[in-house]
């Protein structure tokens, strides 16, 4: 067996000092999906593509998978690229200190559009973080509602038949 003193296998390291989130990242061609749902004590079930929005100073945990193919996040300023693969969890510490935009990139040809799969990390304050997955809630809310009043009416329908049955 391989040994290596002082080396760290990332199932025993510890988390980073400070209060801790989990948001769940998923890869899907191509795109990523950001799931806030981990977050102790919130009260929504928020979301986002491409964007992830992180509080500043906060210690986060990205728990990454993949919906289809191998991906790679990437965000130069916040550490090294990290795998999404089907089936496969791996979790990732990131704590950024100051608010900013962080662009990013996938580093995985996974298929004809890959290059395409980017990302943003916004960076805020804590309290505008808060405020914005409260924000972000109201938005997917408002959303889901108005899906139900365009199937309750029909409008769904149209869309999906060409029109033929309102």
């Amino acid at each position: 067996t391989f040994s290596q003193p002082g080396l760290k296998v990332a199932h025993v390291v510890k988390a980073p000092k400070g209060p801790a989130y989990s948001i769940r990242v998923n890869a899907q061609q191509f795109l990523w999906r950001y799931d806030y749902s981990g977050i102790k004590d919130a009260k929504w079930n928020t979301y986002s593509y491409n964007d992830l929005v992180l509080p500043a100073g906060v210690t986060v945990l990205l728990d990454f998978t993949s919906s289809d193919v191998e991906a790679a996040w990437w965000v130069p300023q916040l550490g090294g690229s990290v795998t999404a693969m089907p089936g496969y969890s791996n979790k990732f510490w990131v704590r950024a200190e100051r608010p900013g935009l962080y662009p990013g990139s996938g580093t995985v040809v996974n298929g004809t559009n890959y290059a395409s799969q980017i990302t943003n990390v916004t960076v805020v304050d804590p309290r505008l973080f808060v405020r914005w997955l409260a924000g972000k809630q109201i938005e997917i809310d408002q959303a889901m509602t108005a899906l139900g009043v365009e199937r309750a009416d029909g409008e769904a329908a149209a869309l999906t038949d060409g029109g033929g049955s309102k």
